[in-house]
Formats: C-alpha cells, structure tokens, sequence
C-alpha cells in the first residue's frame, strides 16, 4: 500500500522492494514453521519428524496438487464458467492444508499461507477468487485480527525505565539491522544510494506479518507478555516511520533529483505540440482521442498525444492494476490503430486524481491538457442520477453537518475537477463536453471578448482536417473596435472558405442545434453557461478552452 500511495507500484525500485519483502516473508515462514516445530516438541530431535512429515506435506502440494489446481485454473479463468462449486473446492483446499499443517505440530497458518502460494498461477482465475474472498476478509477478518491484537496489547505491563530501554533498544536494533542490512547489499550490487536507502526503509516495514508471528509466539506460550507488548510497539513504530523517513531521504536527495528531471523535460522535442489526453471511463479515452485527431492534428506543430488513465483509491490490490489498465486502454487502442495514430499510454493509483494530472501537466511541460467534463454536463442517465443526489441530499443535508465526502458520496469520481485544472496547469486546458459526438462538420465559434479570437486558430484547424463549415457568433461589438481581434478576424475570412458570421449578444438556439460541434474560451463558458442555459440545452459537442502559456 505504501508503494502504491507513493506512486512507486510500475518503478524499479517499487518493483524490487516488493520480491525482496515476498522473499522475505516465504522465508520467515520456513522458519517460523520450523521454529514451531520445535517448541511443540521441546528439543530440535524431537521436531525432526514434525519437520519430515512437513516437508514430505510441502513435496505432495506442490508436485501433485499444485498442478492439478493449475489445470482447474486454466478451464475456470473467466466468470461466466466460474462455479460455486470451484469457489467452494479451493476453500476446502484452505481448510485441508491448515487442519493439515495443524496437526502436524506446526500451524494452522502455516497452512493458510501455504495455500495461498498453490493456488492456480493464471491472473484472471486469481483476480477472480480474489474478488469472491478479499472484501470479506479485508473488511470483516483483518480488523477483527488488529482488535484481537490490540486486546492483548497492555502497554501498562512495560512500567520501569530498564523496560522501557529494553523496548527502545527493540526498535533501534529493528531499524538499523532492516535498514542499514539493507541498503549496504543494494549499493554494492550497483543501486544508487537514494534506491538503496528507500529500499531498506520499505524493508523496515513490517506491518501483518510480524503481528502474526508475536501473537502465535504470545498463544503457545514462548514470548512472556511484556516481551510481546515491546515487539507489537516495535511493529507499530518500524511500520509507522516509513513514510516520514521515505520523505526523509526524498528531502536528502531532491537537489540531485529535481535537476535530473529538469534536464529530461529540457530533452523534449519543442518542434512538437504536446498534448495530455486524460479520461476516466474507458469509452470516454476513445472519444476524446477523436477529438484531439480533429481539433489538433492539423495544427502548426506535429502532434504528440500521451493518453493518462487514474484509478482513484490507493488500497486497490495490485493483482488487479494490470486488468484495470488493459480494460481502461483497450477502446483508446483500437480507435488510435483506426485513426493510424501514435499514442503513449500512462496507467497510475491515486488518491487525488486532480493533483496528480497538474503535477504530471507542470512537470513534464505539456502544452495542452484535455479532459471529459464532470457529471453535472453529462447527459447520461446514471450521471444525471448523481448529480441530481449530490444536489438534492449530500450538498443540502450532508454536507452541513460536516459528513466527509467518502462516507455518503464517491468526491473523487464525481467532483467537477474543472476550476482546479484551469488554475493549477501551467498549459492551456480544455474541458470536452460530449453530445454524442463523431465528426466536427458544422462548427460555431463563440466570441465574446477580443481575447477570445485564439479559437480561431483551432476553427482552422478544424477546417483542413474535416472541411468543416464555420458559423462566428459575435456576442459583443468590442471584437470589431479591437484592432487586435479585428485584425486576426479579417485574417481568419480572408483565408478560410465556408465562413459565416453572426452579430447577436444573445446565442442564437437555430444554429446551436443545427451544429455539431461548438468552441467557446472558459470565462465566455463561465458567463453564458448562467446567462444562457435555455439555449445551451440545444447545443452541440463542446470543446472549453483555457488558452495559457507556458511558463
């Protein structure tokens, strides 16, 4: 989770953190399976048969059942085959292998994480049981086990200064040994110092594992009860402190990082027009990408497009993350192989959603960044049905008594993101609302401010790749006494055949439903989006823009 929540999960140094932290934990059960065998015998000769039966166990899961649940993975991988009955057969197996190991003298759990590891290798028949077993078990099973440790937990047993020594010098050994044993082996195999120093704080975790081992410890009697109050603190602190001392390092090297990274976005080609497509639903990314082909395509600078899809929530189980970016991407794939167009793709977790597209927009120096409009513009039923819940229940009765936005209300899906792009990208934003869009044939171009005439460029742009027709409703006569505007207006008609212009301060109903597409700047949107919501029911697919430079 920490991986994920730093953004680490795809990085090289996420990636090796996680198999150092799995080999670690397969090899703590070993010993912990053997260390078991022998308290329950009392002397190591008497745990020999204990630890034969049990490797003669181990020999039968994996060459003999470990193959044969591979095969039932392989026939059961989607849901529409999937049983109860399967479901069923592999919690028995659960059972069998922890009653098993339970009699042996080792450890029903011992058992349990055993049967994990035989389960059938394939991802969708995992994602799958995963899905049956792992809501339950997170929400129900595991804050029962943290209650139940937390019970037998009595820090008031730890009552004398030597004590209290004794368990800081617990936590000071725990750290030093995880970290400094650590990071000293990850530099001499060639990682740098940062890598080397974040990966032995990640190794310091040490979170459910360890809460295991000391209550199994605490249950057959070997740890005495303060010693087990000593080591759950030293759990709680060594798992606590890894994201301070991840910033930690972070801080420590962030000169040497920053410059690194200002040096890649000075390597961008500036010949190319950079664009940032982000989407949320997948047939959104689809649509979108057809309208950065039309709107840019045909501009003054080639285009390079990087597609971004986020799935908001940190604690989402990582076996799930590469089916979430294979379904997410494959609409947006299939209408870039249409289109012949060359689309890198960007899959991350996030929290906040809405920081993480700015950031990603000001680090990385794109020029454009566009996005799908919020839910309060959609015209899909289940959309209407939130917002008009958000409207009617969570702002009216909720919010006033100060109810966090998780508890009654999904914030990050549905929150309307727009304010916080336009103000916090450092690059023109624009904000597509969706009218069952295809092509931009028939385009009308509000102009409300002399500023405003920017729009004219990408009317053009339009033109040469659709051979759109162009209707300019003129809202306001200071377009015309602008020299500026006036200028870039006559240069416009002059140059682009099937123009028309409209002079009206009001928007004109007839020719928003006879268009299909429509292009108005933000604070023109701002203004008529109050002023003019009768006849903005009728109008067309909508491409907002905020026109800004970059710094």
């Amino acid at each position: 989770r920490i991986i994920q929540e730093k953004g680490l999960t795809k990085s090289h140094l996420g990636t090796l953190s996680l198999a150092s932290a799995a080999n670690g934990d397969v090899t703590a059960w070993c010993i912990l399976a053997v260390v078991i065998a022998i308290a329950q015998s009392g002397t190591f000769a008497g745990a020999i048969y204990t630890i034969l039966f049990t490797i003669l166990f181990l020999l039968v899961m994996f060459y003999v059942v470990r193959p044969f649940l591979n095969i039932i993975g392989n026939i059961y991988k989607n849901k529409e085959v999937m049983t109860k009955n399967i479901v069923a057969f592999m919690l028995l197996i659960l059972i069998i292998c922890a009653y098993t190991t339970e009699i042996l003298g080792v450890h029903a759990l011992f058992g349990s994480f055993l049967a994990g590891v035989i389960m059938p290798a394939n991802p969708k028949f995992r994602k799958i049981m995963t899905e049956k077993v792992e809501d339950v078990s997170l929400s129900v099973f595991l804050p029962l086990f943290f209650v139940s440790t937390g019970l037998k937990t009595h820090i008031g047993l730890i009552s004398t200064p030597h004590q209290w020594m004794t368990c800081l010098a617990f936590i000071a050994l725990a750290v030093v040994s995880k970290v400094i044993g650590t990071a000293i082996p990850a530099r001499i195999t060639g990682e740098s110092w940062k890598d080397s120093w974040s990966l032995g704080a990640l190794m310091n975790t040490r979170g459910l594992m360890e809460l295991i081992v000391l209550t199994i410890g605490l249950e057959m009697k070997i740890l005495p009860d303060v010693i087990f109050v000593m080591l759950v603190l030293m759990t709680l602190v060594t798992t606590v402190m890894t994201g301070p001392l991840l910033n930690f390092i972070d801080f420590c090297f962030e000169k040497k990082v920053k410059t690194e990274e200002k040096e890649k976005i000075q390597v961008k080609i500036p010949s190319k027009f950079h664009l940032l497509l982000s989407f949320g639903r997948a047939s959104s990314g689809s649509i979108l990408l057809n309208v950065a082909n039309q709107v840019f395509s045909k501009g003054r600078k080639p285009l390079s497009l990087t597609a971004l899809h986020l799935t908001v929530g940190t604690e989402i189980n990582p076996i799930y993350m590469e089916n979430f970016e294979e379904d997410s991407f494959k609409p947006l794939k299939e209408e870039a192989q249409a289109l012949n167009l060359e689309v890198e793709t960007c899959f991350d977790v996030t929290n906040d959603v809405g920081k993480k597209i700015t950031d990603m927009v000001n680090d990385s120096g794109y020029d454009f960044l566009l996005v799908g409009a919020g839910i309060s513009m959609s015209k899909l039923p289940e959309d209407i049905e939130a917002s008009r819940y958000k409207d009617m229940y969570y702002e009216k009765y909720f919010s006033k008594i100060g109810a966090s936005e998780s508890w009654f209300y999904p914030g990050d899906l549905l929150k309307d993101k727009t304010h916080h792009f336009i103000s916090e990208a450092n690059a023109s934003v624009g904000i597509f609302v969706n009218r069952n869009f295809e092509q931009a044939t028939k385009v009308i171009v509000i102009l409300d401010k002399p500023e405003d005439v920017f729009l004219l460029e990408y009317a053009s742009n339009l033109i040469q790749s659709n051979e759109a027709t162009v209707c300019i409703h003129e809202m306001n006569a200071e377009i015309r006494e602008n020299r500026i505007s006036e200028r870039r207006l006559g240069e416009f008609l002059i140059f682009n055949n099937n123009i028309s212009v409209v002079s009206k301060s009001q928007l004109s109903i007839k020719i928003l439903s006879e268009s299909d597409f429509m292009l108005v700047s933000y604070n023109t949107w701002v203004r008529i989006s109050e002023e003019e919501k009768d006849a903005l029911q009728l109008m067309p697919s909508t491409l907002i823009i905020n026109q800004k430079s970059r710094k």
